[in-house]
């Protein structure tokens, strides 16, 4: 295991006739005659009442998977990666599956109708009509539920918490991300990054939740018709196919990683300082920080973090304070003083940034109308605009955050925001979708902000 993530345990893979199995940090995964988990144990317990289920239908017929092939293309400490193949009346399904240290399980699905050339043709014509998965977790394992965002998008957050409770009966449009499990463990869902693929007739019932006394339900309806570009299509072809399905999903069981016991404790001796400006006179000037006997009183009281939050910097999440000199001797006295610093980055570029013009169209969240998003105003006088990681902004924090350790002397960051995949449309970078009628839908980066909180973590 390499040192960056030494804080979790290698990962461990054992292949078997018909099927694997996959231990990481306080957790298992096992695959048996599956492309999809068939058992999931954490905390000692195992959470699923049955195994995981994807049903294609073909009219009155529910398919059954057969012929199931595995290749373990790649395994290292940090990750393991398996090819499976299977089929379903005359559909193929190909699979990715990657499972990686923090139990993060990523299913790449390509489903594929049989075609005219090859073997094992059964009847070349489109049938598929239904497509859905069903996770079953045991009841004394969902008690509780969680889904995101609590709103209709991201941007616009909701303000009543409405998004965590008690497990019940209920449906949801599309949703990237589900979690149900009690208080010390569960499951988490990650349903996809768009609705790109999905075809409803009723879209609010993408997801359905079903509360039962043994087990609760949870279906997600990828498909509930004949997939629009098979309609209307003969036999697949060899010089005119019927195009592959796409899905990308996954699962998380949590916890992730142990909390240290002394957590609580921990926490109160932490302190928090809002840098002000001065036009804003509630908290301490900047100058005021340097000068006024802060550090020694907050040492006298047993703190052993300081936590500088966003004005710390006269550019929003920049990483550059007024006056580096005396940021740099400020640092120091805390560290003569047995204490640590750690500075606020957030999720904002701002348009004081000397290289704004050129970097914003790449690094920034756009909505399907074309517009930044967000804008917090602050002074200096700025506007500070959302980031996404699907761009380059990713390795550019990743720098600020080393300057700032490096240069100053910071011990850590607190992060603000840091870690939402604000909803995108900026097509730009890579994010956003085009429908049937070539009008722009959102997008939600989750597997980029995975890769930029590993190189964050990396980097502290």
């Amino acid at each position: 295991m390499k040192k960056e993530f030494s804080l979790w345990t290698p990962v461990k893979t054992e292949q078997y006739e018909g099927g694997f199995s996959v231990s990481v940090w306080g957790r298992t995964y096992e695959f048996n005659n599956s492309f999809l988990p068939t058992r999931i144990t954490t905390a000692e317990r195992s959470v699923l009442y049955s195994p995981v289920e994807l049903n294609a239908e073909f009219g009155e017929i529910t398919g059954q998977w057969h012929d199931f092939w595995y290749l373990v293309t790649e395994e290292t400490e940090e990750s393991v990666t398996v090819l499976v193949s299977a089929n379903c009346e005359n559909l193929i399904a190909n699979a990715t599956v990657t499972i990686e240290f923090d139990g993060f399980v990523k299913v790449e699905l390509r489903l594929l109708s049989h075609g005219t050339f090859g073997y094992g043709a059964i009847g070349t014509k489109a049938r598929l009509t239904g497509l859905s998965m069903s996770v079953k977790v045991a009841s004394d394992s969902s008690s509780l539920f969680h889904y995101w965002p609590n709103a209709k998008n991201s941007i616009a957050v909701g303000t009543t918490v409405i998004n965590a409770g008690a497990t019940e009966t209920v449906t949801f449009p599309f949703k990237p991300y589900l979690w149900t499990g009690w208080e010390d463990g569960g499951l988490g869902l990650f349903l996809g990054e768009s609705e790109k693929g999905f075809e409803l007739d009723d879209p609010d019932r993408c997801i359905v939740v079903e509360k039962g006394a043994d087990f609760t339900d949870i279906t997600l309806n990828f498909i509930d018709h004949m997939p629009i570009d098979w309609q209307g299509k003969g036999e697949d072809r060899w010089y005119e196919t019927l195009n592959p399905l796409f899905f990308t999903f996954g699962f998380q069981a949590t916890p992730v990683k142990a909390m240290p016991e002394e957590r609580e404790d921990y926490y109160k001796r932490m302190h928090a300082i809002w840098v002000g400006t001065p036009e804003n006179h509630r908290h301490p000037r900047h100058g005021e920080l340097y000068e006024i006997d802060y550090a020694e009183q907050c040492a006298a009281a047993g703190t052993k973090w300081l936590i500088l939050h966003e004005e710390w910097t006269v550019i929003q999440n920049y990483g550059r304070p007024q006056d580096e000199e005396k940021f740099k001797k400020f640092v120091e006295k805390c560290h003569n003083l047995g204490m640590k610093v750690m500075v606020y980055f957030g999720y904002e570029y701002a348009s004081l940034v000397p290289e704004f013009s050129r970097n914003a169209e790449d690094y920034l969240v756009k909505t399907v109308n074309g517009s930044y998003a967000g804008g917090w105003q602050r002074t200096p006088y700025q506007r500070d605009f959302i980031t996404c990681y699907q761009g380059g902004y990713s390795e550019e924090m990743i720098k600020r955050v080393e300057h700032v350790m490096d240069d100053y002397g910071v011990d850590g960051i607190y992060t603000d925001g840091t870690f939402v995949p604000w909803e995108c449309a900026n097509e730009n970078h890579g994010c956003g979708w085009r429908d049937a009628q070539g009008e722009l839908q959102i997008s939600y980066p989750i597997l980029a902000v995975r890769e930029h909180v590993k190189k964050l973590y990396t980097t502290i």
